[in-house]
């Protein structure tokens, strides 16, 4: 419960500090073979489903927030890794927080429709892709 949200807040604060910083240090985590999108798919990968969706829940909104920021720079490159992981999460986080979003401007409802743009396209092409691969 609470430790996953630990590592899930934690996750969200070393990929937004890594993109804030100096090159070196980007290329040091370049030199491991990861970038923060890595990282953070990685974070929430290594959760049971259980655990992500106590995480989802207790995440305040602030960071639920960044979660969708980074769920939609992780599902705008092609091809999306875990697209059904990171549909599943937002979706949540949406319903969890739509009065907010919802009420919160511009911003937030264009970062909800980008999500949901980009949720379908990524489902699709990986649905294309196992399709293909039956």
């Amino acid at each position: 419960g609470q430790d996953c949200t630990d590592r899930l807040q934690e996750a969200l604060d070393l990929c937004n500090r890594l993109e804030q910083a100096e090159v070196t240090e980007l290329t040091r985590l370049e030199a491991l073979g990861k970038t923060p999108n890595d990282y953070f798919l990685h974070t929430i990968k290594g959760m049971k489903r259980g655990e992500l969706e106590s995480a989802l829940l207790q995440l305040p909104l602030d960071k639920a927030l960044d979660l969708l920021r980074r769920a939609q720079l992780c599902i705008s490159n092609a091809p999306a890794a875990s697209p059904e992981l990171l549909a599943r999460s937002v979706v949540a986080l949406v319903r969890l927080h739509h009065g907010r979003l919802s009420s919160g401007g511009g911003e937030h409802l264009g970062l909800v429709r980008g999500l949901r743009s980009g949720c379908k396209r990524a489902l699709q092409a990986e649905s294309d892709r196992v399709g293909f691969n039956l």
